[in-house]
């Protein structure tokens, strides 16, 4: 293959030359990127730029680029300030650069106008869905950053051409890639410039690395409250509608917490105790911005109190919110982190995933794990992540923060078996790891008066259908025998059975229904 030369732009003036120069040739600009190499075989004008900061990013893969193709009726372009680390990486085909001149003394000029910068929007999470309503009841055109890349540019050219309308593109997946690759700015970048009459937002979270990102693009923040009328009307319900986090209580609301826990909880005296205390270090260490996530692992037989225990927490956050339970027993496939945070687009599916849903939809901080010992090693992997950043982002392109939140992972599998399955690094990442053992068996009764005492006076309080004086002749202890149950869930129902089995019916009803 015989070497060739690299023509460098100055500008996006003297990029938009370079198109009008290729269209009058009846070419296109094809910008190459790591995945479109093959089309180097077609005899076009080639942009160099993204792939080149590619290759800065990961030097290993420099070897894809191919060396064995007829480029001499091709024609390569790059951004200036790229054309050194062009001929180093790709020695083998491009021997020299020379700039393309194609401005004239004016269009120079115009070409190093101050770009003004922009605002950034931010919003929270609990604002998303109020604003894509707005927007569709309004016919604003509304689209995230991924459609880009997936061929809509049509669509984006309707976007910059929308005089009548602001549009309003939404860019946090793109800033939270741009933190691991750094090619992404000048991509962005370019977008941007582009598409002037937009409206770009991002979630509140990622405001700072916006900023940090893209300086040249956005001087400052503001809230989208400010463009979205709407929002100003439910500012007050957006607050009252914030998910409430153990650090959130106060003393005096986690000291009922925790009263709760020990009346509500039967058993378990020690592990009620060790999180009390670890619960206390971590409400300190979450407000001085050391710790994110508060991990539990509980291991132990079904039926000991395992998901009650969460299922109390939440209720003390949160009495009217639902629960946030995932069964990882259906967690087992290697597509499974799918199913959890969202397939991608274009991808056969749902593109919501469960996880994504249920934070979405529950006010309560906390997220219960159910049999994470047959979850998949994609989703060990995300939990891993989640554990050390405290965050994950869906396939919506939305971040979800859980700061804050407390995680219960469980399994009925015993602590020597489990830590065969669950990868080392993410048990070094877990805050509580404990073993529920059987109740004693005067817990154990004592769980069955509760359970009693609570269902007959939900029957007094019902009304008169029921007579209940036979329970009240009886103890009903001396029938039934549940120091051989260890299952509390089937203690419970040996205690319900006994009430059904000796109330009476009134109103002439069948004492046999």
């Amino acid at each position: 293959m015989s070497m060739t030369k690299i023509h460098t732009f100055s500008s996006i003036a003297e990029y938009r030359k370079v198109v009008q120069k290729a269209e009058s040739e009846d070419k296109k600009i094809i910008t190459l990127n790591f995945k479109n190499l093959d089309e180097l075989n077609y005899d076009n004008y080639f942009d160099l730029t993204n792939l080149i900061e590619h290759y800065k990013s990961y030097p290993q893969d420099i070897h894809s680029f191919p060396d064995d193709i007829d480029i001499d009726n091709s024609y390569f372009i790059i951004k200036q300030e790229l054309a050194n680390h062009a001929i180093n990486y790709l020695y083998f085909v491009f021997d020299s650069h020379e700039p393309l001149n194609l401005l004239d003394e004016e269009e120079i000029l115009d070409s190093f106008i101050p770009f003004k910068r922009k605002n950034i929007y931010s919003y929270d999470n609990e604002q998303f869905n109020d604003v894509v309503k707005w927007l569709n009841d309004n016919k604003i055109p509304f689209i995230n950053f991924n459609h880009l890349k997936n061929g809509n540019s049509d669509f984006f050219k309707s976007l910059s051409s929308n005089k009548d309308k602001e549009s309003f593109i939404e860019i946090s997946s793109v800033v939270s890639i741009a933190k691991d690759n750094s090619s992404m700015i000048y991509i962005f970048e370019e977008f941007i410039e582009a598409y002037e009459n937009c409206n770009f937002i991002v979630q509140k979270d990622l405001v700072e690395n916006t900023l940090k990102f893209f300086n040249s693009i956005f001087d400052s923040e503001k809230s989208i409250s400010e463009i979205v009328p709407v929002l100003d009307d439910i500012s007050e319900e957006i607050m009252e509608n914030k998910t409430v986090k153990i650090s959130d209580l106060t003393d005096n609301e986690f000291n009922k917490l925790i009263q709760s826990l020990k009346t509500k909880l039967f058993g378990h005296k020690n592990f009620k105790k060790r999180f009390e205390e670890k619960m206390g270090e971590f409400r300190i260490l979450n407000k001085i911005n050391v710790s994110n996530i508060f991990s539990i692992l509980l291991l132990g037989d079904s039926g000991l109190g395992k998901t009650e225990f969460a299922r109390i927490i939440k209720e003390n956050l949160d009495e009217e919110s639902s629960f946030i339970k995932i069964n990882f027993g259906n967690y087992s496939s290697d597509n499974s982190l799918n199913s959890l945070i969202g397939s991608p687009r274009g991808y056969v599916g749902s593109e919501h995933g469960e996880l994504s849903l249920k934070i979405k939809k529950s006010k309560a901080g906390i997220i219960l794990c159910d049999e994470f010992e047959k979850a998949s090693e994609p989703v060990f992997n995300f939990f891993l992540e989640l554990l050390e950043d405290g965050k994950f982002t869906d396939s919506l392109g939305i971040e979800h923060n859980l700061d804050g939140y407390i995680i219960v992972f469980t399994t009925n599998l015993s602590e020597e078996d489990f830590v065969k399955i669950l990868p080392n690094e993410l048990q070094s990442r877990l805050d509580l790891v404990f073993n529920f053992l059987s109740l004693s068996d005067g817990e154990k009764r004592e769980f069955a008066a509760h359970q009693f005492n609570f269902i007959v006076k939900k029957l007094r309080e019902y009304g008169n259908d029921f007579d209940l004086t036979n329970l009240d002749d009886k103890n009903y202890f001396d029938e039934l025998d549940v120091n051989n149950v260890n299952n509390l869930r089937e203690i419970k129902r040996l205690v319900f059975q006994y009430i059904f089995e000796n109330i009476k019916w009134k109103n002439n009803v069948d004492d046999s229904i």
